[in-house]
């Protein structure tokens, strides 16, 4: 963006927060730490540029990253505008996983050669075919290229309520693309969050039936189809 757009862009985002949060223009200009006329001839573009002071104060009055007041829709300054919006406690959680995938590039580095590390995910609670998904918790596990580099994601097998195909112990690679006929996969009923690791049949419906053929199939028609999430 030219210098003149980000500018016009500032005073438009400004003015329309403003006009949001019912502030005058002098209780405006007053949070900015600015003169009310110094502020009325920013706004109405009188001014050749912006000190780097105002767009601070901008941002922390109004909760809204620099980037985005000046009309950024990058994706990491949209996100960034999520996490200036979120509560401590989530913010806390992203610090941690940010923190977590530092770590992980470190010893990515480190890996061996022909070998990658990869997330591997344990659900909680007692592991079968359709639990309900509330939480899992993440650790890293390096694997030989063997897989031709396409696994992308683990899912650990914690009971054996899956025998004889998978035993407790057990890690499921997964790939991150559609699951073809006949492959197995982890699929989410993203409505009642249960999950399932099941073998996917396609055909005029969608059919999940059980990996260790116990329990019944499931049959999804092609318009509910976007109801399920699925690990390939």
């Amino acid at each position: 963006m030219q210098k003149i757009e980000l500018k016009n862009a500032f005073i438009d985002i400004l003015e329309r927060e403003r006009t949001l949060r019912g502030w005058t223009q002098w209780e405006m200009a007053e949070k900015l730490e600015m003169s009310v006329p110094g502020y009325r001839k920013m706004v109405s573009g009188l001014t050749d540029s912006i000190s780097l002071y105002t767009a601070y104060r901008a941002s922390v009055v109004l909760n809204i990253p620099i980037p985005v007041l000046c009309g950024s829709n990058e994706y990491k300054d949209q996100l960034l505008k999520k996490i200036y919006n979120t509560p401590l406690s989530i913010c806390n959680r992203i610090e941690y996983y940010l923190d977590y995938e530092e770590k992980f590039r470190i010893e990515q580095k480190k890996a061996v050669t022909g070998s990658k590390i990869i997330d591997v995910i344990t659900l909680t609670g007692y592991m079968e075919d359709g639990m309900i998904l509330d939480s899992s918790s993440i650790e890293k596990m390096e694997i030989k290229n063997d897989y031709g580099g396409r696994a992308s994601k683990g899912f650990k097998i914690t009971e054996n309520s899956f025998l004889p195909t998978y035993c407790k112990g057990d890690i499921l690679l997964v790939e991150e693309k559609t699951p073809r006929n006949g492959d197995t996969a982890v699929i989410v009923n993203m409505k009642s969050r249960l999950v399932y690791i099941r073998k996917i049949i396609i055909g005029d419906k969608y059919k999940f039936v059980p990996v260790n053929n116990r329990g019944t199939v499931i049959t999804v028609e092609q318009k509910d189809r976007p109801n399920w999430a699925d690990y390939g």
